[in-house]
């Protein structure tokens, strides 16, 4: 295996950390550039530091988009993957919720994941393609109160990437989704002390009782990365305990 590099937006917290992590075990060869808006190198990945590099960019600004792909392909071996992780979220009431809020959140989840999905596209184009997994959530699948920007946002990634897919398979672009349901990352630790989820109702939502990790859904993302994927585009793959199964019985 030649030396290969996989971008991750939103990489150095959570999921993305934990796909960098699941990735760079994977492989000697393989390489990981995290994006970051701050830019800072994550605890816990410094015995990595040789294979792995954080560069700063704002995922909702095609300038800085451009500056840091390129800094990527200067910096490290040929990109060959790409996940679109970068997001935050609100609590808002729907009758409620200012458009700024709105605009926020599709500015980071839906232009982010174009944008980069544009710049690693073109370079995939032009080299034979590539795999691109997109980060998207439960919420845009089901009803969610309270978090209404942040469910459109998921369900235009989740339409977003089955267009992505039929229009870029021409070029060897393959394009799927893992779909996370309740996972044990900082966020969720977060939201959970200041009560806007209680953990233990989240669990008793999904089949198997329990929350997720950040290192199961990394899981999902490193298959849909792979080879062994070769065939898959389009998909959307849930990683959340049954929650998906359980709630549409």
């Amino acid at each position: 295996m030649a030396p290969s590099t996989t971008i991750i937006t939103g990489g150095t917290g959570g999921i993305g950390q934990a796909t960098a992590c699941t990735l760079l075990a994977s492989s000697t060869d393989r390489h990981v550039a995290l994006i970051d808006l701050d830019g800072g190198m994550p605890a816990g990945l410094s015995d990595v530091a040789d294979r792995l590099m954080v560069f700063a960019c704002d995922v909702t600004d095609p300038d800085s988009v451009a500056s840091a792909f390129a800094s990527v392909q200067s910096a490290l071996p040929p990109v060959d993957g790409l996940v679109t992780g970068a997001g935050t979220v609100h609590n808002d009431p729907s009758l409620e919720i200012p458009l700024v809020t709105l605009h926020k959140l599709f500015a980071v989840h839906v232009d982010g994941t174009l944008l980069w999905s544009q710049a690693v596209g073109r370079h995939f184009t032009a080299s034979g393609g590539g795999s691109i997994v997109t980060v998207g959530s439960i919420a845009g699948l089901f009803g969610h109160p309270r978090r209404l920007a942040y469910a459109a946002a998921k369900a235009a990634i989740l339409s977003m990437t089955k267009t992505l897919a039929v229009e870029w398979a021409h070029a060897g672009i393959r394009v799927n989704a893992v779909v996370p349901g309740y996972i044990e990352t900082p966020m969720m630790a977060e939201v959970a002390r200041i009560g806007l989820v209680d953990s233990n109702v989240a669990a008793g939502w999904t089949a198997m009782k329990r929350l997720g990790s950040p290192a199961e859904v990394a899981g999902a993302i490193a298959f849909l990365l792979s080879d062994s994927a070769a065939y898959i585009t389009g998909h959307l793959l849930n990683v959340d305990g049954g929650f998906s199964v359980l709630k549409a019985e």
